[in-house]
C-alpha cells in the first residue's frame, strides 16, 4: 500500500513539472513572435545601420528615388556615415543624422545638389520611413536623413518640396531599435537642440549594404 501510495505521488510530482514546463515554454514562444519581414521589392537595395542598441534594415527605393539612394550608396560605400551619431532626436517623430560624429563635428562632404522627386513619386512619410534632407544650392555639403517614428502627414506638404526633404526608404526590420534610441536622454549643445546627452548611445557604427537574404 504504501509502495503505491509514493509511486502515485511521484506521478503527480513528475505530472506537474511537465506541465509547468510546457507553460514557460508557451510563454517564450508567445513573447516572441515570428518578424514578418515586409518590402516594397526585393531587387531594392537594403542597408543595415548598425547603432549601439543593435540592427536597423533598410530597403532603399531606387526606383522612385535613384539620384538620392545613388547617392546615399556613395556615401556609404566610402564610409561617411561611419561612426557619426542621430544628433537630432524627437521622441514620437523623428530621430536624424547627418555626418556628425561623437564630439559633434560635421564632417564635410561636396556632392551635387539632388532634385526632388516628390511630385512624381508620391511617397508619404509613414511610421519607419527614411528621409534624406536636402539643401539649396549647386552642391551639398552635408547630407541629412531621418527616420520617422510616426505618421507625420505635416511633412506631406508640398510646400515642404522646395527643401527637398524626400522620402527614399523604410525600415523593414529593427524599428525598435530606432525607437530605443528616440527614448535616450536629450539635452542642448551651443546653439543645438533635442541633442543626445550620451552621444555614445546615438552612435551609427557602420552603414553598410546587404542582400535581402541577409536580413531575414
Amino acid at each position: 500500500m504504501k509502495i503505491k501510495i509514493i509511486f502515485f505521488c511521484f506521478f503527480l510530482f513528475f505530472s506537474f513539472v511537465t506541465l509547468a514546463k510546457t507553460n514557460r515554454n508557451t510563454e517564450v514562444e508567445n513573447k516572441n513572435p515570428v518578424h514578418k519581414i515586409v518590402v516594397f521589392n526585393v531587387k531594392d537595395p537594403f542597408v543595415q545601420i548598425k547603432t549601439y542598441f543593435g540592427v536597423i534594415s533598410v530597403e532603399l527605393y531606387e526606383y522612385q528615388t535613384p539620384q538620392i539612394v545613388h547617392a546615399f550608396l556613395k556615401l556609404v560605400h566610402e564610409g561617411y556615415f561611419n561612426e557619426t551619431i542621430f544628433h537630432r532626436i524627437i521622441d514620437g517623430v523623428f530621430i536624424q543624422t547627418g555626418g556628425y560624429d561623437l564630439s559633434f563635428r560635421q564632417k564635410k562632404l561636396i556632392l551635387p545638389t539632388i532634385q526632388s522627386n516628390n511630385k512624381e513619386t508620391d511617397l508619404l512619410n509613414t511610421e519607419g520611413t527614411v528621409v534624406a534632407v536636402g539643401s539649396h544650392g549647386d552642391t551639398m555639403k552635408e547630407f541629412h536623413f531621418f527616420v520617422n517614428l510616426a505618421k507625420n502627414t505635416q511633412f506631406d506638404s508640398r510646400a515642404l518640396s522646395q527643401k527637398r526633404n524626400e522620402v527614399f526608404g523604410k525600415i523593414v526590420k529593427g524599428l525598435d531599435v530606432a525607437q530605443k534610441i528616440a527614448h535616450i536622454k536629450i539635452g542642448q549643445k551651443e546653439n543645438m537642440y533635442n541633442v543626445p546627452f550620451y552621444s555614445k548611445e546615438a552612435e551609427i557604427l557602420k552603414i553598410e549594404r546587404v542582400e535581402f537574404k541577409d536580413i531575414q
